[in-house]
């Protein structure tokens, strides 16, 4: 089916797989020894700090509102300290034709303290740029510190949308402690962050990080960053899947058993992701266990091994599943020349049918953010499987 560093077929093979599904529906063993992953995921998060009091932070900080670009998905209102600058940046570094850069941050606002003989001086930016790809926020900022080089000292993520992040930044001579906040809104990536050159940060600490809270966007936008298509196996059940991924099916020929694709391939020869969705009729199959089983010696990948159990990560599912669950493997090359990939697979439950969606991406320690972009499309439509398409009123009155 597939001509690059991946071939799969769905025929069985003689492969055998070195885990293996068992009877009550756990997906593999889970008894593996955990396989590395990014050592970033094991920073530690921020801790609290005794703050000044807000009738303080107030009276020494000014309220500032900007609407840049009068874009209300960039609109924000931050407290700075009272003698710092006013908003020096040149808009245009971001924004051309009115349009947010799609492949880098652009400057949208900069304020600086007052100079110091002593030392450099502290500054606080926003930065913004027009996302085209589905990509959670934490995973965003690892791919970004790890392009750019920066030491992550702490990170605390309030939601896939939302994080804050200490980390050190060296420009030119001076090494700064950077405190930064970064958000997704629909479609726009912010980041607000606050420098203070190393040897000012414990007195200064305080401030950085109060000043860094008060920064809030003043529309939000809970929109996805790709417009989802959607796709329906008749009127049997349907998913949702950016439209930067390529969907093949084939004409359903019986409602026992439906399949369909994901592509996505940046080289056409390369397989940079792929995303099998699998649905299987219950009146056809004794038990969930029979599907997982049959799903698992069908499967067979040209050159490849599954490996070591990753993680069972939590994923959302549709309100119209009665049972899901995810586990992720290495799938290691047995030639030198190939890349390293993962398999994650998600087993769901509803009244009707039974589930396998199935992710097949480089893994994240080979191209990371490949990786992150492939696990947040696939998140997204292992969260959107669901049997119906809106509302159904006569299913709802059948059931």
């Amino acid at each position: 089916m597939y001509n690059g560093d991946v071939k799969i077929s769905y025929m069985k093979s003689n492969i055998c797989l070195i885990v293996f599904f068992v009877v009550m529906g756990i997906l593999f063993n889970s008894h593996y020894v955990n396989a590395k992953t990014t050592s970033l995921d094991n920073i530690p998060e921020i801790e609290p700090m005794e703050l000044m009091p807000e009738k303080e932070f107030k009276e020494k900080t000014r309220l500032i509102e900007h609407t840049p670009n009068n874009d209300i998905h960039l609109s924000y209102k931050l407290n700075i300290p009272k003698d710092w600058s006013d908003n020096i940046a040149k808009q245009d570094i971001a924004l051309k034709d009115g349009v947010l850069g799609k492949k880098v941050l652009g400057v949208v606002a900069h304020y600086t303290s007052p100079a110091n003989a002593q030392y450099s001086r502290s500054f606080f930016t926003v930065e913004a740029m027009k996302l085209t790809y589905e990509i959670g926020v934490k995973n965003w900022f690892i791919n970004y510190a790890l392009t750019n080089g920066l030491s992550i000292e702490r990170i605390s993520v309030k939601n896939k949308k939302e994080l804050e992040i200490i980390y050190v930044e060296v420009r030119k001579d001076t090494t700064y402690i950077v405190r930064a906040k970064a958000m997704i809104n629909g479609s726009k990536l912010i980041v607000a962050r606050y420098y203070v050159p190393q040897q000012k940060h414990k007195v200064e600490k305080v401030m950085q990080a109060q000043t860094v809270d008060s920064f809030k966007l003043q529309s939000l936008d809970n929109s996805t960053i790709e417009e989802l298509q959607t796709y329906g196996f008749l009127n049997q059940s349907y998913f949702d899947y950016p439209p930067s991924w390529k969907l093949e099916s084939s004409p359903v020929k019986t409602l026992e058993r439906m399949r369909a694709q994901l592509h996505q391939n940046k080289v056409p020869s390369n397989l940079d992701g792929e995303i099998d969705i699998l649905l299987t009729n219950k009146l056809t199959v004794s038990s969930r266990s029979e599907v997982i089983k049959r799903f698992r010696d069908d499967f067979s990948i040209d050159n490849y091994k599954i490996g070591k159990f990753i993680e069972s990560p939590k994923l959302g599912y549709h309100k119209d599943m009665s049972f899901g669950m995810t586990q992720a493997y290495e799938l290691n090359p047995m030639v030198s020349n190939m890349i390293a990939y993962e398999l994650w697979v998600s087993v769901m439950e509803g009244d009707d049918y039974i589930y396998i969606i199935s992710l097949m991406s480089p893994s994240r320690d080979q191209d990371f953010f490949t990786w992150a972009r492939n696990i947040e499309s696939y998140k997204l439509v292992v969260k959107n499987m669901r049997r119906n398409q809106g509302s159904n009123n006569f299913y709802e009155f059948a059931k």
